[in-house]
């Protein structure tokens, strides 16, 4: 137990998770888990996962800091990172006359840390009775990408593959249960929604409304109504999930007035929502005018 609590600390700086995962610590602590006892895992489970969790807030910055490389190309926001930022790309020489090599590709894909065991992560998720816990299987699930799913698999397959249970749990986000969970369960409905297919399904189980309900509590929790906004965001992108969406302006409208975050993650959703609701030569529809009114309304205020 002493080693894992070390191994946390360590987790938490980039190249020491760097060098933990290159040494196989995400097998070796899956291995760990599997071997424990029930009453085991419900004494040192949550020190062992925390230190999964670090390892996962490592690759999905290392995922972020190579996508920003590919566009820029240039190794300078890898930096800090990794120490071997050239193993995550695919490199080729420019045709034209110069020798330097151009960032081709990520290969982060082909690292697989994770892959072989989101089967479990999802199953022990969704199985766990633990408050504590769960809310660090669901950071890990956040902390995942595209990338870190097995080959050929997507997230809209894992919703329906695990469709039922994965619902129960975005249901319960209007129980009395602690922020925590809350929060990493609405920042997960937010990740999830990745493809058009994962739009239909949270389309169907009446999702948005759930989040909408929560934003519309009074003294809801600021970080928890700026995560609703920033997944509101991500909805904007898919039809199926962007009508739905412009359902709920007046709310997303009444965080104007809030503190500097909110105010700027609400501007976001309602650009978007303008973008799309007007005809072919600018002019604003329904919504847009409302939007339009409502903003008109709170500058009158001021």
């Amino acid at each position: 137990m002493v080693n894992f609590l070390l191994h946390g600390k360590m987790s938490l700086h980039p190249l020491c998770a760097e060098e933990m995962v290159r040494l196989g610590a995400i097998n070796r602590i899956f291995r760990t888990i599997r071997k424990l006892t029930k009453s085991q895992r419900h004494y040192s489970s949550q020190i062992i996962v925390k230190v999964l969790r670090n390892l996962s807030i490592w690759t999905k910055c290392l995922q972020c800091r190579l996508s920003e490389a590919l566009l820029i190309q240039d190794i300078a926001p890898l930096l800090g990172t990794t120490q071997h930022p050239g193993s995550y790309f695919d490199t080729v020489k420019e045709e034209i006359s110069t020798d330097e090599n151009v960032l081709h590709t990520s290969l982060y894909w082909e690292k697989h840390f994770w892959d072989a065991h989101v089967d479990f992560i999802m199953k022990d998720a969704l199985q766990c009775e633990d408050d504590n816990m769960l809310v660090e299987w669901l950071g890990i699930l956040n902390n995942l990408t595209v990338d870190d799913l097995p080959g050929g698999v997507q997230w809209h397959d894992m919703l329906d593959e695990y469709h039922s249970s994965i619902a129960d749990h975005f249901q319960k986000l209007l129980d009395p249960l602690h922020n925590d969970f809350k929060l990493e369960l609405i920042i997960w409905l937010g990740e999830l929604c990745s493809s058009k297919e994962s739009s239909y399904w949270i389309t169907s189980y009446n999702l948005i409304a759930v989040l909408a309900d929560l934003l519309s509590r009074p003294k809801q929790d600021a970080e928890m109504r700026l995560q609703i906004l920033l997944a509101y965001e991500k909805f904007l992108l898919y039809e199926e999930t962007r009508f739905q969406v412009a359902g709920v302006v007046d709310q997303i409208i009444d965080c104007l007035n809030e503190e500097c975050s909110l105010r700027l993650a609400a501007e976001r959703c309602l650009i978007l929502i303008e973008e799309f609701d007007c005809e072919s030569d600018g002019t604003p529809g329904e919504i847009g005018m409302c939007i339009l009114q409502r903003r008109y309304e709170e500058m009158i205020d001021c």
